[in-house]
């Protein structure tokens, strides 16, 4: 059994539950495309669709409120420099 989401080496994997549950809160952050996951002997690797996930559009997430104090280390930014 494949887990619903791996990384190939930069490319994110999931499954088509984890893609539905994504589209149906953020559709215009993410585009899939349908992927084959094979064995070594060729055949499908699982009964469930799985799809690539491209990230188009990233959301700021970091809460500085809700975070305890000294818990997030400061770096520079690239248009800082």
């Amino acid at each position: 059994m494949l887990s619903d989401i791996f990384d190939f080496g930069g490319l994110l994997a999931v499954s088509e539950p984890v893609k539905d549950f994504i589209q149906k809160f953020e559709p215009e952050t993410v585009q899939f495309w349908p992927i084959d996951i094979l064995t070594k002997r060729g055949t499908p690797a699982s009964e469930i669709a799985y799809f690539a996930m491209l990230v188009v559009q990233s959301r700021d997430t970091f809460r500085p409120d809700l975070s305890i104090d000294g818990s997030c280390k400061t770096t520079q930014s690239y248009s800082e420099n």
